[in-house]
């Protein structure tokens, strides 16, 4: 009997490191302030842009997912994450900040990070007020 097929998203390339090559001086799990400026440069020597879902369970790759954070006039913007969202496991979850993989389009097309904060806005939030 074979296993059921996963529930995949669409096909998109998605930024990797290899796990030998960013954690060469041990793993860490959460966030990793006191190295950021020799990780940034692993990433930027190292990265490739694989198919998300042959590296999404692949524990041989990290997947580069940023994190942004909204905050206007003293307020920080969280969010629940709707049922629609194609990650079910986050639906109802509360965050503060987006989240989301560099796309090889982003790094192509957009070239920084500002600009992706912005796509992944647009994906994942309806808002309808002004921004400030």
């Amino acid at each position: 009997m074979s296993k059921p097929k996963k529930l995949r998203g669409p096909k998109e390339n998605v930024m990797v490191v290899h796990k030998d090559d960013i954690f060469k001086h041990g793993e860490w799990q959460g966030l990793n302030d006191r190295d950021f400026m020799k990780l940034l440069d692993i990433v930027r020597q190292k990265h490739a842009f694989l198919p998300r879902w042959d590296v999404e369970d692949d524990p041989n790759w990290q997947q580069i997912i940023p994190f942004g954070i909204f905050v206007a006039q003293k307020h920080i913007f969280s969010y629940v994450k709707a049922g629609g969202s194609s990650e079910k496991r986050l639906v109802g979850e509360r965050f503060v900040g987006i989240a989301g993989h560099l796309r090889q389009s982003d790094y192509i097309d957009y070239g920084s990070l500002l600009q992706w904060f912005e796509r992944e806005w647009n994906e994942e939030i309806r808002y309808e007020g002004s921004p400030f």
